[in-house]
């Protein structure tokens, strides 16, 4: 979701809706959809957007999701040790680090993702395409749709001093946004449990 530049994750989102839907016209059963990364965002806004590909859906498993949004400002920072990853043997993960960055920065799809900063309060400052979908319900099927969420930790990258959502992360998004379950639209009879997981971001 990030190789297009200029193709925001809305447009994304109705091109997932239209595949869910084909595949339904394909005979198709109702569907168990595991996305990646900012692929969460998109499939909730075709949920949120088409409710005729919501029914189709029983089951949604996020993984590294950003559904308050990325730390983005860290993962430049972190970018910035790419020497230093290749001085200690790890090469691969600084020059995956720093695609994500360039990614990031580069693409309207990174841009729709980002924490822009913090409010006085602490809270996240989130982009255009992230503040409606924070205050976006999510559709309410019957049978209800089952949200799962994967959760990357990574102690290996350190955040920049002051960065919202505080706490752990997978390099680039903190655990407090990638658990569905924090973000306040599951409804209780949708809880499908939070599995945490030892991985970076693109690992």
């Amino acid at each position: 979701l990030f190789s297009v530049k200029g193709v925001s994750l809305s447009q994304h989102g109705w091109a997932a809706c239209g595949f869910i839907n084909f595949l339904h016209a394909q005979g198709a059963p109702e569907l168990a959809v595991l996305v990646h990364s900012n692929g969460g965002l998109a499939l909730r806004s075709c949920l949120a957007q088409v409710p005729s590909a919501a029914v189709r859906v029983r089951q949604f498993i996020s993984y590294g999701t950003p559904h308050r949004g990325a730390d983005v400002a860290s993962l430049v920072a972190n970018a910035n040790m790419l020497p230093v990853l290749f001085l200690m043997g790890v090469p691969a993960l600084g020059v995956t680090t720093l695609a994500l960055s360039a990614a990031l920065m580069t693409t309207q799809g990174g841009h729709d993702a980002m924490v822009l900063g913090c409010t006085p309060s602490g809270d996240p400052e989130l982009s255009d395409f992230l503040t409606p979908l924070s205050t976006t319900a999510l559709p309410v099927t019957i049978p209800a749709i089952r949200y799962v969420a994967i959760v990357g930790h990574s102690s290996f990258f350190l955040r920049l001093p002051g960065s919202c959502l505080a706490g752990d992360w997978d390099g680039l998004v903190p655990a407090a946004s990638a658990d569905f379950q924090l973000s306040g639209h599951v409804p209780p009879d949708s809880a499908g449990g939070v599995i945490h997981r030892r991985r970076f971001h693109a690992g």
